[in-house]
């Protein structure tokens, strides 16, 4: 749905393995999308990441593990916080 927003493209014209380039999208548009992705999933993408990782399949993979990062680092920061608390 980012892509096909960025791209003014329908949902339905955008596979898993479709390459943003080679849809239309460039470096200004690049920057769309990184704003999109923060504004959706509260992540900040590198610049690098969106040129990297130029499918929907491979973008989403780096996505989910940045979001499985960003929680982990939550969970040893409430963690750390309460062992504090208890000693």
């Amino acid at each position: 749905e980012v892509w096909a927003h960025v791209l003014k493209l329908d949902v339905a014209r955008i596979s898993r393995n479709a390459n943003f380039f080679e849809l239309g999208g460039h470096s200004l548009l690049v920057i769309k999308a990184m704003k999109e992705i923060d504004l959706r999933f509260s992540i900040q993408l590198n610049i690098k990441d969106l040129f990297k990782y130029t499918s929907v399949s491979d973008l989403a993979k780096q996505i989910d593990f940045m979001l499985a990062k960003q929680e982990l680092k939550a969970k040893l920061k409430q963690s750390d916080n309460v062992e504090r608390i208890v000693f």
